[in-house]
């Protein structure tokens, strides 16, 4: 698989070459969040994100967080380094309707890797809508230097996850191969989204 083409670690330079390579889509959200709610309309999914943080990255047009605190999880951090202040909007007007969450939502500007890189291992599960995408990450920037960073991303994303956690992506090529290779198991999807668990 893709991944170990390649040794040692991006710096963080190369990752800002990436980062400025990249074209974020604006994509559906609405009907995106709606896929989210039904991979996690069955209990024994729920029971996976219940009591733990959630990491969203790419939440510029999040309609997640009602959802995911409905589904009983602890926190929640929206990564977003090309969106941040129309994060802050959305993620703001949640807080003002649902005030008891203020202080279990956070934003972060880091990309991806780098903020996933300084979060404990398997201490959050981690969805996407529209950034595991080949279409996204790199697009505009040395093929070889995106891969290395889709890779470590997805790395990252399984060190994160913990044990029995779910992780949930969507967009128009999210590497469903890479993700069981790195040893997810394959929950479930159709089209452009994956649902993966950590056993």
């Amino acid at each position: 698989m893709f991944w170990r083409l390649f040794s040692g670690k991006l710096s963080n330079r190369q990752i800002r070459k990436v980062i400025d390579g990249s074209d974020p889509l604006d994509i559906l959200a609405c009907s995106n969040a709606r896929i989210v709610e039904n991979v996690l309309s069955r209990p024994e999914r729920r029971e996976r994100v219940r009591g733990k943080p959630v990491i969203e990255l790419g939440p510029s047009h999040t309609r997640l967080l009602p959802i995911l605190f409905e589904a009983g999880i602890s926190s929640y951090t929206g990564v977003e380094p090309f969106k941040a202040n129309k994060t802050r909007r959305v993620i703001g007007r949640f807080v003002e309707g649902n005030p008891e969450y203020k202080n279990r939502v956070s934003i972060s500007e880091l990309d991806g890797l780098r903020y996933l890189r300084s979060v404990d291992s398997e201490s959050a599960n981690v969805v996407s809508l529209g950034v595991i995408d080949r279409l996204v990450i790199g697009n505009r920037c040395d093929g070889k230097l995106s891969r290395r960073y889709m890779s470590e991303l997805l790395e990252e994303i399984y060190c994160v996850t913990p044990p029995r956690g779910i992780s949930i992506h969507i967009g128009h090529s999210p590497y469903p191969r890479e993700f069981i290779s790195l040893g997810f198991e394959y929950l479930g999807g159709y089209a452009r989204n994956c649902f993966f668990v950590k056993n």
